[in-house]
């Protein structure tokens, strides 16, 4: 026989069960303020240089990357390349060339499976590692030290490292991407829907932050379009980049959230979302993507205090037909006020996908991906014309 609940007793549950939703996610969807920055788009552009660098790769470890990082300890520059093939974590002097240590995740993670595993290596006493729903921290010897479980209620989320959103160390908190599963046809879905993980190291937990823009939730696009990048800037902000928004996003997650215009010059016609209650074929879902303009990374030049933000152009027809599939690409560059300065076409060899500093403010990007024998990184340099761009030849 069913029992009613006195009112009293309903109101305290459904407090607690709103209490336990809002411990591991952010409820919160405060809206950014827009600032007007004028932009000139070629004050400042991108050169390719000659010089490049490489890593040798011996006959364990593979070219094919899921997740890497630069880092510096002691005073030594170092690049850490996660090898999905191998699950391996193979840490090089960045100048040298060296490999200097290499942790194979398969003995870390005796008899445990691997799914969506992705690394961040603080330095060499410090490495987190995202898999099967998991934070894990490892020592220097891979010893797995703790865990932090990834959230499932209200949904489930993996958290994930990536050039295109690095893990963020700060005091006691660790970022790192959060990617939901969950439908987003549904608006209630998409409203739920949040980008960034905040991991507590000092109590073990985590929750998610940062909704999505509103023409996100409006109108609803393809599922590829959900995953931003973000970079982390010298005032403490997160500037997140979302692939069908023109705008960038500067946020605290407090009460600090701005929206600057970061739309690409080559950018023609609104980016296309699928059409309510019409089931696509695999095929029409890469058509749209292919014929859509987007943008991809964002990263922060904290040498220059520059952003630069990956632009992708959409297919023309004739390259659609015939199945050249590699969209045209460039960087948008900023100031540190936001204010678009620049933008250069980048040729379509270069993975801007994998573009980072080093201390000394030098800028690299993968190149040459198809040599399995090693991992090679080619110097991009700023110009102060567009005449100087030696990039737009291809």
């Amino acid at each position: 026989m069913f029992t009613m609940l006195p009112m009293r007793n309903s109101r305290i549950i459904f407090i607690c069960f709103v209490l336990l939703q809002s411990s591991c996610l952010d409820l919160s969807s405060s809206k950014s303020t827009y600032r007007s920055l004028t932009p000139s788009y070629a004050a400042v552009q991108i050169v390719r240089t000659d010089d490049d660098i490489q890593f040798r790769l011996d006959s364990a470890t593979f070219s094919v990357l899921k997740s890497f990082n630069y880092f510096i300890q002691d005073g030594v520059s170092y690049i850490s390349f996660f090898d999905k093939q191998s699950r391996s974590v193979n840490i090089y002097d960045f100048y040298n060339r060296n490999l200097i240590k290499r942790i194979s995740l398969k003995e870390s993670f005796h008899k445990m499976s691997f799914y969506k595993t992705t690394v961040f290596c603080k330095n060499m006493d410090s490495i987190w590692v995202n898999n099967n729903g998991y934070l894990y921290f490892l020592d220097s010897l891979g010893q797995i030290r703790y865990s932090i479980e990834c959230p499932t209620d209200p949904y489930m989320a993996v958290s994930a490292f990536d050039n295109l959103n690095p893990g963020v160390l700060t005091e006691n908190n660790l970022y790192a991407e959060a990617r939901p599963r969950m439908s987003i046809a549904d608006r209630k879905n998409r409203k739920k829907w949040r980008v960034i993980y905040r991991f507590d190291l000092q109590n073990k937990t985590a929750k998610m932050l940062y909704h999505l823009p509103e023409g996100y939730i409006k109108y609803g696009y393809d599922y590829g379009y959900y995953y931003p990048s973000y970079c982390y800037n010298n005032q403490g902000h997160f500037v997140f980049s979302f692939p069908a928004d023109t705008n960038i996003y500067e946020t605290d997650f407090l009460n600090f959230n701005y929206a600057y215009n970061g739309k690409s010059q080559f950018q023609t016609g609104e980016i296309e979302f699928p059409e309510a209650d019409r089931v696509d074929t695999k095929e029409d879902v890469i058509r749209r993507e292919l014929s859509n303009d987007a943008y991809g990374a964002i990263y922060f030049d904290s040498h220059r205090r520059r952003y630069l933000r990956v632009a992708e152009r959409k297919l023309s027809k004739a390259d659609f037909i015939n199945k050249r599939w590699k969209k045209e690409q460039s960087l948008i560059i900023f100031d540190e006020n936001f204010r678009i300065i620049g933008e250069s076409v980048i040729d379509r060899d270069i993975a801007l996908s994998s573009l980072f500093f080093t201390n000394d403010g030098s800028m690299y990007a993968r190149y040459k991906i198809e040599d399995d024998k090693a991992l090679h990184f080619i110097r991009l340099d700023y110009g102060d014309s567009l005449e100087s761009n030696k990039l737009a030849s291809y």
